[in-house]
């Protein structure tokens, strides 16, 4: 059984260029994750995927900040809940408790891809509404 593409798809695509742009290397880590399969390579793609998304999720958040989107604190909740978790996965990587690689994967996929067409996406439709509302 072929293992489901874990890589960007147009679906995925918010209009905004800078966050579409971000969303594109997060998932070209996915990709990266696809290839490695050394113990060693899996703790350093864990680690390049807690770093971008740090920087990811501070770029989104001071955007939220920009246009005052109300949701922006439950957002942040849910970026800090999956830092915490890659960061667990990585530490478990490490001590060798990681053991399920395949659904970490998938699991790790399936977050930012459901984060993306639920979550980034009501920050980008409120920040058109809001252009809208003052071309008015």
């Amino acid at each position: 059984m072929a293992e489901e593409y874990l890589g960007w798809t147009e679906e995925l695509r918010t209009g905004h260029t800078v966050i579409d742009t971000q969303h594109r290397l997060l998932f070209s880590i996915f990709e990266t994750m696809e290839k490695q399969i050394e113990p060693a390579e899996v703790g350093a793609i864990l680690n390049e995927l807690v770093h971008y998304a740090e920087t990811h999720f501070r770029d989104e958040e001071l955007l939220m900040a920009q246009i005052g989107f109300p949701g922006m604190g439950d957002h942040q909740r849910l970026h800090h809940r999956m830092l915490s978790e890659v960061r667990t996965l990585a530490e478990e990587h490490s001590r060798g408790k990681l053991s399920d690689w395949v659904r970490t994967k998938r699991y790790l996929h399936d977050w930012l891809r459901d984060h993306i067409l639920k979550e980034d996406l009501a920050y980008i439709r409120f920040e058109i509404d809001q252009r809208k509302s003052k071309d008015l």
